[in-house]
């Protein structure tokens, strides 16, 4: 399967979260409009602004258990994994990108986050790609939920039932352990610019704790987005979708 079409885009979201949705779409179409992988937002009643919503209804799943839904429908063999707040900042690389999941595909790999780790957490540089870096065996951050290419069956396998992404980001970690091919960007290297930490001049993701931050409010000025920031993200889901 040629990679332009074995990957969905994952967006890990709910409906209280889509004051968020606009600047995310924004970036797509902005940096990164040859996009060919098709584009699934988590939403429980509401339509996306771009790619689909996938409608899973009342949000009475944990975290872990909606995403085991999500995996299961869809059929790709890859997928990329985010957060509706990783707004893209700047032009994605999308041969760079292609390569990365090519080498899922031929089994080079099985994780690549599109960020850098630190430099304790790596082992040595990728054979295959100057561009990437092994992530050791026992990294306290060997998986994440900021944006990475994942074999989707090894998703499926770091999954454990009723967590949220928190306790998935201090667990996963440790399930992962054992299987090769967790790779992460060389320090420098941006091919998949996103408002984050771990990009020079952002100090924070657009949404922290159920918060707007700074970032945001200056993602907005830079690109011109009107985002009514005294509408702040819900705490809790609204069960009628009318």
């Amino acid at each position: 399967m040629k990679p332009e079409n074995a990957v969905t885009i994952v967006v890990s979201t709910w409906d209280g979260y889509a004051c968020a949705w606009p600047p995310l779409c924004h970036g797509f179409k902005k940096y990164w409009p040859n996009c060919s992988w098709p584009i699934r937002f988590t939403t429980n009643f509401l339509d996306s602004p771009c790619g689909e919503g996938l409608k899973l209804g009342e949000d009475t799943r944990d975290w872990s258990g909606t995403m085991r839904t999500v995996l299961d429908i869809i059929e790709t063999p890859v997928l990329l994994f985010m957060s509706e707040d990783a707004w893209l900042s700047g032009r994605v690389d999308s041969d760079a990108i292609l390569g990365f999941a090519k080498f899922i595909l031929n089994g080079r790999a099985n994780y690549i986050r599109l960020s850098r780790a630190y430099p304790s957490h790596v082992r040595c540089s990728f054979e295959s790609d100057e561009r990437l870096v092994v992530l050791t065996d026992d990294a306290q951050q060997r998986t994440s939920l900021q944006p990475a290419l994942w074999r989707t069956s090894v998703f499926q396998s770091v999954l454990a039932k009723d967590e949220n992404p928190w306790q998935f980001e201090g667990m996963a970690p440790h399930r992962s352990r054992g299987t090769p091919g967790f790779l992460t960007l060389q320090r420098n290297c941006r091919v998949f610019p996103y408002v984050s930490h771990v990009v020079p001049g952002w100090k924070a993701s657009p949404l922290r704790r159920g918060n707007w931050t700074e970032s945001a409010r200056i993602y907005a000025q830079r690109e011109g987005l009107e985002i009514d920031f005294s509408q702040q993200p819900e705490t809790h889901m609204r069960m009628d979708p009318g």
